[in-house]
C-alpha cells in the first residue's frame, strides 16, 4: 500500500493473522489482530491501527460458514474505517477442491465491489514460490511435499490455477487468470488488465524473489482487494520504524504444543535437551477437561525458572477428527486452568491449538510486540471479565512449521530481554 490508508484483512486462521500483522509492523504500520469479528468497532486500539486483521477459524470450515463469517468481517472492517482489503490464506494454499479460498474470494469481491483481484501465495523468505503457476516449497512442487498427506487439507495438486478453478463459480472457464514471471518483471499491471479484460476475476501471479513481490505490489497497490500470503505485505514500502508494543508478564512460563509438524517435533527435542520439563499427553477417551485439570496441577508443581512444555503425543499424521478435537479442547481447558492459577506467559505451537487457547482465555484483540522468529512474535492481550481485574497475557502464537530448532528456548529469552 502506498499510503497510510487503513487496511482491513480477513485471515483464515489465527497464526496466519499474526504472521501478516508482524509483516505489517515491520514496515512501520501499527497492526492489531482481532480474534473473530469485533463486536465493538469503536475500540480505540482498532481505530488507532493502520492494519486491522480479523482472524477467523475458517480454513477447514464448511463453505457457507466461511463465507458468512468473512462477509461479516469485511462489514465490520469497513465500519472501523478500512479503505482497502486483503484476504490472507496460507502460503501453501491449504484448501481442497471443495475448500474455502475460492468461495471466500468471490464473496469478498462481491462485498467490496471489486471486479477482480490477484492470487499471490508466494512468500520467498519462507521458501514458497510460484513460477509457471506451480507453487513450490523450497523448490519442491507442493503436491510432492508433506502437504500431500495433510490430515485436514491434503494438497494433491501444485498448479494454483487448477487448485482454485474448481472452487469458483465459473461457467465460462475464464475466471482464473495467470500472469507469468516474465510479464511480472516486464509490465505486471498491463498483464493484469489484459487478464481482467479476458474475464478473469482471480489472477494468479508468479513470484520467486522478493523483488518480484515488490513488482506485484506496485501493480496492485490501488486495488480495493488483494489476496495472498503474508509475503505480499513484506513488499509494502517502509513508512517508519518497526512498530510494536512492549510485552511483559510475571510468573511461570509454559509452552503448549499441539502441532505434529516435524519442525515442532524438532523444537520439542531441543527443549528437552536444554533441560526444560517436557510433558507428553496421550489421547484419552476420558473428558479433555479432566485430563487438563491434572496436567495443570503437574505444570504448577514443575514451575520454576525453567519453562514447562506440554505437548500432544498423538502419532504423526493421525487424521482422526475425534482425537484432533479432543486435543483442541484439552489445550483450551489447560490454558484456562493455568490462567486461573496465575500463569500469564504462554508459547502456543500450532494454528488450531493457538485458536483454541486464545478462545479459552477470552482474548479478543492481540497487540503485536517484539519478533521472535520469521512470522512469530510476542503479543500482548488484555482480557476483561465481569467483576474481575483485567488479566494481561504475554502470548507467542506460532504455526507449527515456524521457528528454528531452538524456538522454545529463544522465545523466552526475547521476552525477558
Amino acid at each position: 500500500m502506498t499510503t497510510r490508508s487503513r487496511v482491513g484483512v480477513v485471515a483464515d486462521d489465527l497464526t496466519g493473522a499474526t504472521d501478516l500483522a508482524i509483516a505489517a509492523a515491520s514496515r512501520g504500520r501499527r497492526a492489531v489482530v482481532c480474534l473473530g469479528v469485533p463486536a465493538d468497532v469503536t475500540r480505540g486500539d482498532l481505530r488507532a491501527a493502520d492494519v486491522v486483521v480479523v482472524a477467523l477459524p475458517i480454513r477447514s470450515a464448511l463453505v457457507q460458514e466461511a463465507v458468512t463469517r468473512s462477509v461479516a468481517a469485511v462489514r465490520a472492517l469497513r465500519r472501523i474505517g478500512a479503505e482497502r482489503f486483503m484476504f490472507k490464506y496460507c502460503s501453501t494454499f491449504d484448501s481442497t477442491p471443495q475448500g474455502n479460498i475460492g468461495p471466500v474470494l468471490e464473496a469478498m469481491l462481491a462485498e467490496t465491489g471489486a471486479p477482480w483481484t490477484v492470487v499471490v501465495p508466494s512468500f520467498p523468505a519462507t521458501g514458497r514460490t510460484v513460477e509457471g503457476a506451480i507453487l513450490r516449497v523450497h523448490g519442491t512442487p507442493l503436491a510432492e511435499t508433506a502437504m500431500r498427506d495433510h490430515p485436514l487439507n491434503p494438497m494433491r495438486e501444485s498448479d494454483v490455477r487448477l487448485l482454485l478453478a474448481p472452487q469458483l463459480d465459473d461457467p465460462t472457464g475464464h475466471a482464473v487468470g495467470w500472469v507469468g514471471l516474465d510479464e511480472v518483471r516486464r509490465d505486471a499491471r498491463a498483464a493484469l488488465e489484459q487478464q481482467a479484460e479476458a474475464g478473469a476475476r482471480a489472477i494468479v501471479m508468479d513470484a520467486v524473489e522478493e523483488a518480484d513481490l515488490e513488482r506485484v505490489h506496485e501493480a496492485t497497490a490501488d486495488l480495493t482487494l488483494t489476496t495472498g500470503a503474508a509475503g505480499l505485505v513484506t513488499a509494502w514500502p517502509v513508512t517508519g520504524p518497526p512498530s510494536g508494543v512492549a510485552v511483559s508478564a510475571d510468573g511461570p512460563s509454559v509452552s503448549l504444543v499441539g502441532s505434529q509438524s516435524e519442525a515442532s517435533r524438532e523444537q520439542l527435542r531441543a527443549a528437552e535437551a536444554a533441560g526444560q520439563p517436557v510433558l507428553p499427553i496421550e489421547y484419552s477417551t476420558a473428558p479433555a477437561e479432566q485430563a487438563a485439570t491434572a496436567t495443570a496441577q503437574r505444570c504448577l508443581e514443575l514451575a520454576g525458572p525453567t519453562p514447562v512444555v506440554v505437548h500432544a503425543a498423538r502419532p504423526r499424521g493421525d487424521a482422526d477428527p475425534a482425537q484432533a478435537q479432543w486435543f483442541e479442547q484439552f489445550f483450551g481447558h489447560l490454558a484456562a486452568a493455568l490462567a486461573d492459577h496465575g500463569v500469564r506467559r504462554l508459547v502456543i505451537g500450532g494454528g488450531e491449538t493457538s485458536g483454541s487457547v486464545a478462545a479459552a482465555l477470552g482474548v479478543e484483540v492481540l497487540e503485536i510486540g517484539p519478533p521472535i522468529a520469521a512470522g512469530v512474535c510476542w503479543s500482548r492481550a488484555e482480557v476483561h471479565s465481569a467483576g474481575d481485574e483485567p488479566r494481561t497475557f504475554a502470548l507467542a502464537l506460532k504455526s507449527g512449521n515456524f521457528g528454528g530448532p531452538d524456538f522454545l528456548t529463544r522465545a523466552w529469552e526475547v521476552l525477558d530481554d
